[in-house]
């Protein structure tokens, strides 16, 4: 059949936000009714007729990297999720602009949960050009931040702001560091925002400490050095030990493999690629 146009799985994002209730995760089907979005001047739309919508057809819109990075491991569901507790800039200006009085203050997604149980979460913009597609990696424990002007809601602080509040809401800084669970494993690198959870081995919690005091300073020739809390820099880390792995809880900085996806999700998840190309 004919495929989809672009604006279609925004439309249907749309749709699912403004006439459906979001208490909770809407799972999708493969067969969705939406409504056509009708745009008005300015910001403002309607919706018109109804048409079937299959999520599917905006995976394989995806060019092939955004594609494969989604898909991952394989996909298990897809849903509608609202973000609670986020802030949605862009329906905040429009319902201010179009009087709008009844518009959804959080910012709703499609997640995509995969095999491995991580979770990916998509935001098709309306046009296929410039910034397309937001793909954002749930942080596993992670919650939405509300990222908003500080003058408040639908106001500006001056030039530059929509822009600002707008691109941070569709990365991962909209959402608290990831938090490690009881055993889970974490690699800690500097930089890494990781925070100590019950259950964490005791070398895990101690090497987080000790890299969240290191900072970098600035040689002669440019390049970053890094320095303890106290001054003293450090020597260069040797690389891992090649394998055998351990197969309990990793120690921090060092990983084990993942285990190869096999068996009939591995196979579906490698037919969906090679037929959506």
């Amino acid at each position: 059949g004919k495929a989809a146009a672009w604006s279609d799985h925004n439309g249907a994002l749309k749709y699912f936000r403004d006439n459906q209730p979001l208490t909770a995760d809407r799972i999708l089907s493969t067969s969705e009714w939406v409504k056509d979005v009708v745009h008005g001047p300015k910001q403002n739309y309607t919706f018109g007729e109804w048409k079937q919508w299959d999520w599917r057809t905006m995976v394989a819109a995806f060019n092939d990297v955004d594609r494969r990075r989604v898909i991952g491991t394989g996909i298990t569901a897809v849903a509608v999720s609202k973000r609670v507790g986020s802030y949605d800039h862009h329906m905040a200006v429009a319902a201010k602009e179009c009087t709008w009085e009844n518009a959804c203050t959080e910012i709703v997604d499609f997640s995509i949960t995969r095999t491995d149980g991580s979770v990916v979460l998509v935001h098709p913009r309306w046009k296929k050009r410039g910034t397309k597609l937001s793909v954002i990696e749930l942080p596993p424990g992670g919650m939405p931040i509300a990222i908003m002007p500080e003058h408040g809601p639908g106001r500006s602080d001056g030039p530059g702001t929509y822009r600002r509040v707008t691109g941070a809401a569709y990365t991962v800084s909209a959402f608290t560091p990831a938090v490690a669970g009881p055993g889970t494993p974490v690699v800690v690198g500097p930089g890494t925002p990781m925070v100590a959870g019950p259950g964490m081995p005791a070398v895990a919690a101690a090497v987080i400490a000790k890299t969240a005091a290191i900072t970098f300073a600035t040689t002669a020739s440019g390049s970053q050095t890094p320095l303890f809390a106290g001054g003293n820099p450090t020597r260069p880390q040797p690389p891992p030990p090649p394998g055998p792995y351990p197969s309990g809880p990793a120690v921090a900085g060092h990983q084990p493999p993942p285990p190869a996806c096999t068996g009939p999700v591995a196979a579906v998840a490698a037919t969906v690629l090679e037929n959506m190309d």
